[in-house]
């Protein structure tokens, strides 16, 4: 009887080996925000800092842009990316991420990527049909951009490239205001940091 208690004091550390190394891997997440009911996740905020050169609350404040766009294009069925196009925008993330990437959270970096390529096709879907640049607009971008130079090419040569710029301008323009359409009507409440 009295080895049965010896051999369970000498188990008894092994067997909380692998609970402290359990409780070592816990991963403690925190809301930041709460955007209509959806959390704006601390993970999510660290792994936008380290794609862009994004401040903590410029971070915060552009996923909280991305989660309002998300709730909008998730409403489209067509907007649901594919399992490819879900690698290659994860893919991107990593490559924008260099030699950070061992940093980065990896659920968090596909989150965010399955998140980006669906406001993406959304975006493809609902905006860029609407884009029309018309030839006077295109006659005014090569004024301005080549006004006054002895050197400028014709315009049959930059057209395309101009009309590359005007779209995106114009596409920049649409998404700036859906944005802020879709906070004017949002609930966003932003969690006070901890003391």
């Amino acid at each position: 009887m009295r080895s049965r208690p010896r051999l369970l004091a000498a188990l008894l550390p092994l067997l909380a080996l692998p609970l402290a190394r359990a409780a070592a891997v816990e991963r403690i997440e925190r809301v930041l925000a709460v955007v209509d009911d959806m959390p704006a996740l601390l993970s999510e905020t660290l792994a936008l800092q380290r794609l862009k050169p994004y401040g903590r609350e410029e971070a915060l404040q552009a996923l909280i842009d991305e989660l309002l766009m998300l709730r909008e294009a998730s409403r489209l069925r067509e907007a649901a990316p594919t399992r490819e196009e879900e690698q290659r925008a994860y893919d991107s993330l990593i490559a924008k991420l260099d030699g950070a990437a061992v940093l980065a959270d990896p659920e968090a970096l596909r989150r965010i990527a399955w998140r980006q390529s669906v406001i993406l096709k959304y975006i493809e879907l609902r905006f860029r049909p609407q884009i029309r640049i018309d030839e006077a607009e295109l006659q005014q971008a090569y004024a301005e951009q080549y006004a006054g130079r002895t050197d400028a090419p014709p315009l049959a040569d930059v057209s395309k490239q101009l009309l590359e710029q005007l779209q995106v301008r114009a596409l920049d323009k649409r998404i700036e205001g859906w944005v802020a359409e879709l906070r004017a009507a949002a609930r966003v409440r932003i969690n006070p940091e901890p003391r």
